[in-house]
């Protein structure tokens, strides 16, 4: 089936902006390691990439690992 929407560039292009960004090693990793979860358990691509962004914005606002951040965080 043809990409149309060019779903494979733009999951590329998100991942690109992650490892470029200043987010911490640790939510980077976390994120890819999400990002293989979601390939090996055939989530759409639609759904991949919207995931994958929302978690690079998630931890850009949190600017600590996702293993530090408490409820107030997530809430404020």
């Amino acid at each position: 089936m043809a990409d149309i929407y060019n779903w494979k560039r733009k999951i590329e292009r998100e991942l690109e902006r992650i490892e470029e960004s200043s987010i911490c090693s640790e939510n980077k990793a976390v994120i890819n390691s999400y990002y293989k979860y979601c390939v090996g358990n055939a989530l759409s691509q639609a759904t991949i990439l919207s995931e994958i962004k929302q978690l690079r914005v998630i931890a850009g606002i949190l600017n600590k690992p996702f293993t530090e951040a408490t409820k107030e965080d997530i809430t404020n």
